[in-house]
């Protein structure tokens, strides 16, 4: 296997490990779920980690509530149809056993970190 595809499968396996059912979700807050799925690559505070996630300082501009939503459900193809996205990192969907009350707090936690990356750059 070359180096990427072993990248690849390596973050496609953190990002959908941790909980097995919809239900370990359920009673999780945003920063929970962030800290068991996201802080491997974009860090505690959104502000990568080692060069394997991108940075949400300068991203709030580009995200809303629904569109990070429809992101987080297949980023390739969010990818596709936005510029400031074409030269991003892979990005696996997110686990799918997270229902949808769990991503709408995923998402505020994730906005919130790049509002928090936007005060602290003025």
């Amino acid at each position: 296997m070359t180096l990427a595809a072993l990248t690849l499968a390596l973050v496609g396996g953190l990002a959908s490990s941790g909980c097995d059912s919809a239900s370990a979700y359920e009673q999780l807050s945003g920063e929970q779920i962030y800290a068991r799925l996201c802080t491997q690559c974009h860090g505690t505070e959104g502000r990568a980690l080692h060069g394997r996630g991108g940075s949400y300082l300068g991203k709030r501009k580009y995200w809303t509530r629904a569109t990070l939503l429809e992101y987080l459900e297949d980023p390739q193809a969010y990818k596709r149809k936005a510029p400031h996205l074409s030269a991003a990192k892979y990005m696996p969907p997110l686990n799918r056993y997270v229902p949808p009350a769990a991503r709408e707090r995923l998402v505020g936690h994730v906005l919130g970190l790049m509002d928090a990356l936007e005060a602290g750059r003025r």
